[in-house]
């Protein structure tokens, strides 16, 4: 059977475990008590919809058009991105809490990790990570595709969102964050399916392996 192996398994058990942080970070970030911002992102996100479907191709036929579209597009992209501030913070908070703090008091097992009967270890002694080992593994931890990137892309736009104020920049500093994450997250997810130790980058940098519990 195809979870009997180890890499399905571990990728198994990311999954579940993302989707536990994506649906407590939902939760919290989509009501006006823990999201100080929640009307504003209902407003942005409405505007910035509406100007994504009423895109015409015309717009592009020439240059002053273009130049036009991108600068309304930055300020509405500017303003819908700033109101997800508090979905970022509280994936962030969440991200530690359950993969640092619980996955440490656990011996290096998450929720997903018990279900499918496997922990992350030391790799050179089998034995119970850091919380530095778990706190770096974490800031790789992500949930776009299946391993890495949301964490450390969650904090990036933050950066962004606190401290660039020029909608122009703030524009091509999020398609630059967007780019990296997105590619980070590929290379990881192309080199765990090669490897046939169902270990990922970050388990080479920070000595890190997935061991079945027995």
């Amino acid at each position: 059977m195809i979870f009997r192996s180890l890499k399905y398994r571990r990728i198994s058990a990311i999954i579940l475990d993302l989707l536990i942080i994506s649906l407590l970070t939902s939760l919290l970030f989509n009501n006006s008590i823990s999201n100080p911002y929640y009307n504003d992102y209902q407003n942005n996100t409405k505007e910035y919809n509406e100007l994504v479907s009423n895109v015409n191709p015309n717009d592009f036929n020439t240059p002053d058009g273009v130049i036009q579209f991108k600068n309304k597009f930055s300020d509405v992209l500017y303003k819908t991105v700033k109101s997800n501030l508090f979905y970022y913070i509280w994936y962030v908070v969440l991200s530690f809490l359950y993969f640092v703090l619980f996955q440490y008091s656990t011996g290096g097992k998450t929720l997903g990790k018990k279900l499918y009967g496997i922990r992350i270890t030391n790799k050179e002694s089998n034995k119970k990570l850091s919380i530095l080992r778990l706190i770096g593994k974490t800031f790789c931890a992500g949930e776009l595709f299946f391993f890495d990137g949301i964490v450390f892309t969650c904090i990036l736009n933050i950066i962004g969102i606190l401290f660039i104020n020029n909608t122009d920049i703030f524009f091509y500093y999020n398609a630059l964050v967007n780019i990296i994450g997105i590619v980070f997250e590929i290379v990881l997810l192309v080199t765990y399916f090669k490897n046939k130790n169902a270990e990922t980058i970050t388990d080479k940098i920070f000595k890190t392996k997935v061991i079945e519990i027995k």
